[in-house]
C-alpha cells in the first residue's frame, strides 16, 4: 500500500517474497523492505492467486487512492489527474473519496440528516454541497460534460431532499439513512474524476462500488463477503474493453440484502485495501498532502516532528490509536504482495517508513 503526498514521495515496500529471507535497502531516498514468509503448504492455492485468471484478476493492477484532501477543490483534481497520467503503462484501479476541505461534503450530508431530524431547514445545506460541486465541475469539464454531471447531481439531491423530508416529519435520524446519504459524495466526485479523465482521452470506466462490494454489518464493524463481492467485480469488468481502468467509489458498499451502505467514516482507505485483494492487485497507493508521517497531531500538538523512519507495526499502532494518516482498517487489511508508503510535502521533510515487516494477524486474508 502506498500512502503519497499529491507532490512528491517517500516509498516503503514489504512485497511477498517466499521462500527467502527478509532484506532491505535504501536507494535515493527510498526505503524498501521485502518480508519473509513461509512456502504456503498449499502450493495450488497460492498458484491460483498468482496465476493468470479470467475476470478482473487476469489483468496486472495497480491501485490508487485519492483521498478527500486530494480531491477537496479544481486544482486538486487537476493534480490527481496529473499524477495518474504520470503512471505509464498499467492498468489502474483509482479509488476516490468524496469532496473534502472546508466544509467536507461528508460532514455536510451527515449535518443534513441531523438537522432534518431536528426539525430544521437543511436546503442551505443542500445548496453549499450543490455549489461545491458545480463550482468544480465548471473549472475542469467542458460546458456539455459539466451539465451532463451537474444533471445528475441535481437528480441525486433532489432524491436526497425527499428523504430529508420523510426524517424532517418523523423527527427521528435512521441509520439506515445516514449511511445512504452520506455515500453520495463520493458517487459524485468519483463521477467527477471519470469525466476529467476521459476528456483527456484516458480510457477509464466508473464503477460504483455498492455494485460489487457487499459486506455484512457486524458487532466488530463491517466484514466483507469476499466470494460474492468478487464474483459481482468479475461480472463488471467482463463488459469492459481490454486495458480499460477502473475509477471506482470509495466508502460506500452494500448490505448482502444489496441495501446502500458505507464501510464508516475515514472507510475509503479500507475500499482501497479490498479492491487491492480483489483485484489481486500487485500495489496500493494511498496520497495524502501532509509532510510525512507525525509523531503527534499537529492540529493539537504544534512542535510534532516528522519522524525519519517508522515500523510497519508502529504505522498500524498510530493508525490504531487514530493517527489519521491512513485508516487501521486499511493497513491490518492490506497484505497485497506489494506494500509501499508515500507521505511527503514539496516543502516539508519525508518520513522514511520501513519495517521489520512483521506481518499483521489479518494476514492470511490475503493469503
Amino acid at each position: 500500500v502506498v500512502w503519497g503526498g499529491c507532490f512528491g514521495t517517500t516509498t516503503l515496500v514489504c512485497k511477498y517474497n517466499p521462500g527467502r529471507g527478509a532484506r532491505r535497502w535504501i536507494s535515493e531516498g527510498q526505503v524498501k523492505f521485502i518480508a519473509s514468509r513461509k512456502p504456503s503448504p498449499q502450493p495450488r492455492r497460492v498458484d491460483r492467486t498468482m496465476a493468470s485468471e479470467q475476470g478482473a484478476s487476469s489483468r496486472k493492477w495497480r491501485v490508487h487512492k485519492f483521498g478527500g484532501t486530494s480531491v477537496a477543490e479544481a486544482k486538486c483534481f487537476q493534480r490527481v489527474k496529473s499524477i495518474i497520467e504520470s503512471q505509464g503503462d498499467g492498468t489502474l484501479a483509482i479509488v476516490c473519496s468524496a469532496m473534502g476541505g472546508k466544509p467536507k461534503v461528508t460532514d455536510l450530508l451527515l449535518q443534513s440528516v441531523e438537522t432534518a431530524a431536528r426539525g430544521d431547514s437543511f436546503g442551505a445545506l443542500l445548496q453549499a454541497i450543490r455549489e461545491k460541486h458545480v463550482d468544480c465541475a465548471e473549472s475542469i469539464l467542458a460546458p456539455d460534460a459539466a451539465a451532463d454531471l451537474i444533471e445528475v447531481i441535481d437528480h441525486d439531491l433532489s432524491e436526497i431532499q425527499d428523504i430529508l423530508r420523510a426524517v424532517s416529519l418523523m423527527r427521528f435520524e435512521f441509520e439506515p439513512i445516514r449511511e445512504l446519504v452520506s455515500g453520495y459524495g463520493e458517487l459524485w466526485s468519483t463521477q467527477m474524476m471519470v469525466a476529467l479523465l476521459k476528456s483527456y482521452g484516458m480510457n477509464v470506466a466508473f464503477l460504483d462500488a455498492r455494485r460489487v462490494l457487499r459486506i455484512e454489518e457486524l458487532l466488530t464493524g463491517p466484514a466483507v463477503m469476499w466470494e460474492e463481492s468478487e464474483k459481482l467485480l468479475d461480472e463488471f469488468m467482463s463488459g469492459l474493453a481490454p486495458g480499460t481502468s477502473i475509477v471506482i467509489t470509495g466508502y460506500v458498499a452494500s448490505t448482502k440484502d444489496g441495501k446502500a451502505t458505507t464501510l464508516k467514516r475515514d472507510g475509503s482507505d479500507f475500499s482501497a485495501s479490498i479492491f487491492g485483494k480483489l483485484l489481486k492487485a500487485s500495489e496500493i497507493s494511498i496520497w495524502t498532502d501532509v509532510d510525512g508521517v507525525l509523531s503527534a497531531d499537529p492540529r493539537r500538538v504544534p512542535e510534532a516532528q516528522v519522524l525519519s523512519e517508522l515500523s510497519y507495526s508502529e504505522a498500524v499502532e498510530l493508525a490504531y490509536f487514530g493517527a489519521k494518516v491512513c485508516g487501521v482498517e486499511c493497513l491490518l487489511r492490506s497484505t497485497t504482495r506489494m506494500f509501499s508508503l508515500h507521505c511527503c510535502h514539496p516543502k516539508g521533510h519525508s518520513s522514511q517508513d520501513h519495517a521489520s515487516c512483521d506481518r499483521c494477524p489479518h494476514s492470511n486474508l490475503y493469503s
